[in-house]
């Protein structure tokens, strides 16, 4: 009911598209590690939002923690020996949609209903285009089709509380929680061998 607040919603639809495209395409190319790192710089990229656009104060302790994970994130970056172009357009994607989310006044359930309705029509083009001799996998099997339907809501579920908590807590303590994620991704790359 508020046009101030309604018109963050597609950029934020646009962003969240642009992360999930490019982080489904890493991991079925077998760059999880990359997408890891993507995800270890968006908690830096909170934190420093946080700390210029909010207003928020970061301690002693915290600025420390936020040099180590960036000393971090620059040596994994060197490992890769070119420019993690995967990592940047994830971190940069979901951390202006963190920024954007905080700045607009929606509740994390509407405004998310809102984005997927945005995305739901490019994305169920992409399933016909799948499903018509494109490698698409829906109703070929019970758990193919099962995994495929649990997708929404194991995906939509931690967004919204994403959403919720952006609004709720210091962005630049919800970015030390976001090193969770990547951390248990990066254990699955070295688990599958990448390099």
């Amino acid at each position: 009911s508020t046009p101030r607040a309604m018109a963050g919603v597609p950029l934020r639809a646009l962003l969240l598209g642009v992360n999930w495209t490019v982080e489904i395409w890493a991991v079925n190319s077998g760059r999880v590690l990359e997408t890891s790192l993507g995800y270890y710089i968006i908690p830096l990229l909170a934190m420093a939002a946080g700390a210029l656009l909010f207003q928020e104060r970061i301690n002693r302790i915290g600025a420390f923690a936020i040099a180590m994970a960036g000393v971090g994130v620059g040596l994994q970056a060197l490992a890769l020996g070119r420019l993690p172009l995967i990592s940047l357009v994830l971190a940069i994607s979901f951390g202006l949609y963190g920024i954007v989310r905080k700045r607009v006044a929606a509740s994390a359930q509407t405004g998310l209903l809102i984005e997927c309705l945005l995305l739901a029509g490019p994305g169920l083009g992409y399933m016909l285009w799948l499903q018509t001799g494109h490698g698409g996998h829906f109703g070929a099997s019970l758990p193919a089709t099962g995994w495929l339907l649990a997708c929404g809501p194991l995906t939509a579920v931690p967004l919204m509380l994403f959403s919720w908590a952006a609004r709720r807590i210091p962005l630049s303590f919800m970015g030390f929680l976001q090193f969770i994620g990547p951390t248990i991704g990066f254990a699955i790359g070295v688990s599958q061998g990448e390099p």
